[in-house]
């Protein structure tokens, strides 16, 4: 492994001369494509332009596994293709459209057709920069690749003389709905590809032309239509052939004019040299001293990184696929594109855009605009055409209002308020408990927690947009909904913790990953207030809170979430919930400031390398480098929207940031190690530790250190990260036990978080509510209802209800194996409460088992004769829950000897790709007080699984008896 790295990072500086080392060496020479496609980081190594519709790179990895995404991982030592589309850090696999393989023999050539083909290779034959990539196959064949935005181009040069033979395979990575090869000439072909992988139904078009004629081809079909196709070819040692792809999500012509117009020739280097000028273009935007060149490659390749998604969609002549999946113009007003990671990107990747890229912006946000028009919604996880609705929040609504605080105005400002309500006047993913509530319940929907925070900040969004549009009646109502975030805060651990009918859950642990919370646990999403910091600390000490996040214990418990790495204490910067928390240690006082630049450059350090595995986490498209690009420049915005930065740590002595075409600002900093920061000078005036995007424009900002450590000269006082919010929600009440069944009595305590008067009544009259004074007992099954009312203005918060059952007080259940702390369904009696479990098992209804069996038994108090036993189970095979192998029934009459009732096996196939739940049932024949039940746990989850040999998931819900009437 030492002998690869030193190979690899040799090969990273192979065209940099040792006497440039310490010069100025243009950017495009410094990126570095093999970082992150090891490790978690999902990128991949091959040619695209800036935001170019084409990445066409090689594949290691076909079958859609985690760390495959991206089609390649630096550990593997076989490539199956180079295809034509590639995701760049993505959490889910897609792309790898339109894929060639050379083979060769200098013999005979030997292909199966039922057999994957793939060629061997090693990373010391390989390179890769800005806009090429090169390998030397074991085969024989040498591949190179280029590219223009919309073209890919393929040299195969081959070293012996033979017999090759290039394989077109459409039936490649992602299931394959529909293909189809024409062929247009003896060197011209087109087709389509449309497939289903994360996006459900991709459609695209290709047109490619070869510069060599084959001897032959030799197509093959299968359910889909065309699947393959086979060129021959008698090669001499030397010889070389070119092949070059248009791709179009229109139509074939689209593909076709795509090619030709931007490709017309045949000249592998031009296409090259291109291909390296438009990188050294993008990349001149932001320019940096270069004392140190492994820091250069980082902060350039960082750059890259950032400059590969949102992905080009429509063709040279304007035409693109609608989210209608209609064909549209633009008519030459704005570029269209795809892919929009918008929860991870809305954090740093946008912010950045707009500061170097205004005008794609406007494109993003025109894009934006479309699919809402022709699609019914802004875009969530955007996809070629497809909406995936993955992740959370709706954050194009972000992306829209930052660029318009910032100046950034060629939209239709009045359409993208519309299309900003509308998203958040939806109805699903829980947004209508959210509207109703003030909050996601856990019962009504998953990642409660995240949701409400994610929501009430987009809802700060689209307040600030109504109120620079003056419209005043949105802008109090959205900027009320902003505040929603208040009704999460458990008062006993001040962190925001899910609440399950009306009442926080119970046995809450911070470090405790469960579905509560989005790729986190609630340390990562305790500071998720960005809009309004200085509100949040009113209820607890947010410096306070800072401080222990990045000293607390750095172990999680719960769920395994790969994601959550790049761990400093339990600020985790592989994923994306962390990413601002550091930046906000810059909103309080010196202390704060100083621990802020001491994390940034330990960040910066530790967690981005110039290696494979160089990156903490997945790159999700642009967002992990974007965080690094503008920290390194010494800037972040802490929320988006704000229009401020807050001022961090510049990495560079100088850097010089170009934001539009006579416009830049400059950073200079003395920074060296035992140098303390003693004032931040902007246009020669002492700054604070906050800066706006107008104060950017053509300034000049110093960071001066010195060797005394003295407290830094704040000129402003101004909190910047205050709402200003005129109108201050009522905070909802809370009951007290999120258990929804009882059996003799059951005491109600209700409470609110800052002690406002609360009323409730039995059902929902208004003329029954009643002040709240003191906790009282139930008997019978009921709801209660209540709410609070301000002492200040007299609003009503929203109408809470909480339901409580009463279970036969002759039932009880003793639960002998341990469920997991974050499937615990309520407790015990959850295994009796009559209330069953539904197929979305993520809102918290079923017990779950992590790795090993249910044991339980029932007591029915007396021997009674029962015509049905059985057990509720669920089983959602890419989530790791499986049936149980075998349920045991068994009874008995003293409780310490059982017998056998019956012994069952689910019979449901572990390969269904689909939530599946199954009461698991028998009739006993005897009578018995005790009913013993058993479910064996799966097991270790098949070889053919994406998470394969890792411990199996057991779901249960309801233990059933029918009591014989």
């Amino acid at each position: 492994m030492l002998l690869k790295k030193i190979s690899y990072l040799f090969l990273s500086f192979v065209l940099i001369p040792n006497a440039l080392l310490f010069a100025q060496v243009s950017p495009e020479n410094l990126v570095n494509p093999f970082i992150g496609t090891g490790g978690h980081g999902h990128t991949f190594p091959g040619p695209t332009l800036p935001f170019g519709m084409v990445q066409l790179s090689p594949d290691t990895r076909i079958d859609g596994s985690w760390d495959g995404c991206s089609g390649y991982h630096y550990s593997d030592s076989l490539i199956y293709g180079f295809s034509h589309t590639h995701l760049s850090g993505t959490g889910c696999s897609d792309y790898g459209d339109i894929a060639f393989l050379p083979i060769f023999s200098t013999t005979k050539l030997n292909i199966d057709q039922k057999v994957t083909p793939a060629v061997s290779f090693s990373h010391a034959s390989e390179t890769a920069q800005a806009g090429y990539y090169k390998v030397q196959l074991k085969n024989g064949v040498t591949v190179e690749l280029t590219s223009s935005l919309r073209v890919g181009l393929q040299r195969y040069t081959f070293t012996k003389s033979g017999k090759a033979a290039i394989i077109l395979n459409l039936k490649h990575r992602d299931e394959l709905l529909e293909g189809s090869i024409h062929q247009q000439s003896t060197v011209h072909f087109s087709g389509i590809r449309r497939s289903k992988a994360w996006a459900k139904n991709q459609v695209l078009f290709y047109d490619f032309e070869m510069n060599t004629e084959p001897e032959y081809v030799v197509p093959s079909k299968g359910a889909a239509g065309d699947e393959q196709l086979i060129l021959f070819y008698t090669v001499k040692a030397g010889q070389t052939i070119l092949i070059k792809t248009g791709i179009s999500a229109v139509d074939e012509n689209g593909a076709l004019n795509n090619r030709t117009l931007e490709m017309p020739n045949w000249n592998f280097e031009s296409v090259k040299e291109q291909a390296k000028l438009q990188w050294k273009k993008e990349l001149s935007k932001v320019t940096i001293s270069q004392e140190d060149p492994n820091k250069a490659t980082i902060f350039y390749t960082s750059l890259y990184h950032t400059m590969i998604h949102p992905s080009l969609y429509s063709d040279v002549d304007n035409r693109y696929r609608g989210r209608d999946n209609k064909i549209h113009s633009t008519e030459g007003k704005f570029d269209y594109y795809t892919v929009f990671s918008l929860w991870d990107t809305y954090r740093a990747e946008h912010p950045l855009l707009t500061i170097i890229d205004p005008k794609r912006t406007n494109d993003f946000i025109n894009t934006f605009l479309c699919q809402y028009q022709q699609g019914g919604k802004l875009p969530v996880w955007e996809l070629s055409s497809n909406e995936t609705d993955c992740m959370i929040g709706y954050h194009s609504v972000s992306v829209i209002w930052d660029a318009y605080s910032k100046g950034i105005r060629g939209f239709d400002a009045n359409l993208a308020l519309e299309a900003m309500k509308h998203s958040a006047m939806e109805n699903d993913r829980g947004l209508s408990c959210y509207k109703t509530k003030g909050y996601v319940s856990s019962e009504e929907d998953n990642e409660s927690v995240s949701k409400t925070l994610e929501y009430a900040y987009d809802d700060w969004c689209i307040g600030q947009f109504a109120l620079a549009l003056n419209k005043e009646s949105d802008y109090h109502a959205y900027m009320n909904r902003s505040e929603y975030w208040k009704n999460l805060i458990d008062p006993t651990s001040r962190f925001f913790v899910s609440k399950k009918n009306a009442s926080f859950i119970a046995g809450f642990d911070p470090y405790e990953v469960n579905q509560n919370y989005t790729e986190a646990n609630a340390w990562q999403y305790s500071l998720s207030v960005p809009q309004d910091l200085q509100l949040l600390n009113t209820y607890f000490s947010v410096s306070n809170r800072l401080e222990q996040l990045f000293t607390a214990n750095e172990k999680t418990n719960g769920r395994k979430q790969a994601d959550i790495s790049g761990l400093i204490g339990q600020y985790a910067h592989g994923n994306e919930p962390s990413h601002h928390l550091v930046y906000a240690l810059g909103v309080f006082g010196s202390k704060e400031k100083n621990l802020l630049r001491k994390y940034v450059d330990q960040i910066a350090n530790n967690f981005y390398k110039n290696d494979p595995d160089g990156l903490i986490g997945n790159e999700d498209c642009g967002q992990m480098s974007a965080w690094y690009v503008l920290s390194a420049i010494g800037i972040y915005p802490l929320c988006p929207g704000n229009n401020k930065y807050i001022l961090g740590s510049p990495q560079f002595k100088e850097i010089k940031v170009q934001t539009g075409a006579n416009e830049s600002f400059a950073i200079y900093s003395n920074k060296k190690n035992g140098l303390f920061l003693n004032s931040i000078e902007w246009n020669k005036k002492v700054f604070p530790s906050y800066i706006t995007h107008q104060d950017l424009k053509n300034a000049t900002i110093r960071f001066k250190y010195s060797s005394t450590d003295k407290p830094m000269v704040d000129s402003i006082t101004e909190a910047p990260f205050y709402s200003k919010n005129p109108f201050t929600i009522p905070i909802v009440p809370y009951f007290n036990n999120p258990s929804t069944n009882f059996t003799d009595s059951f005491l109600v305590e209700i409470g609110s978080i800052d002690n406002s008067p609360i009323y409730y009544a039995f059902g929902s009259e208004e003329k029954n509510y009643t002040l709240y004074k003191k906790p009282f007992y139930i008997y019978n099954n009921c709801t209660l209802t209540a709410y609070t009312r301000s002492e200040v203005n007299k609003e009503k918060s929203q109408l809470l209800s909480a339901s409580f059952v009463k279970i036969p007080s002759n039932r009880h259940v003793a639960v002998q194996t341990k469920y997991d702390n974050q499937y615990t369904a309520g407790g015990d009696n959850a295994l009796i409460d009559l209330q069953r479990g539904t197929a979305n098992w993520r809102i918290g209804n079923w017990q779950g088992y992590g790795g090993k069996d249910f044991i339980a038994v029932v007591d029915l108090g007396s021997s009674k004769k029962i015509s049905k036993i059985g057990l509720g189970c669920l089983q959602d095979e890419e989530a790791w829950v499986m049936m149980p192998k075998q349920v045991d029934f068994e009874g008995s009459t003293d409780g310490v000897h059982f017998e056998i009732i019956q012994s069952i096996q689910p019979n449901v196939a572990d390969t269904i790709e689909r939530t599946i739940t199954k009461d698991v049932v028998t009739a006993p024949t005897n009578a018995y007080r005790y009913y013993r039940v058993h479910a064996h746990n799966y097991g270790k989850l098949p070889a053919w699984h994406w998470s394969k040999f890792e411990p199996a998931w057991l779901f249960v819900d309801e233990i059933i008896i029918e009591e014989e009437k």
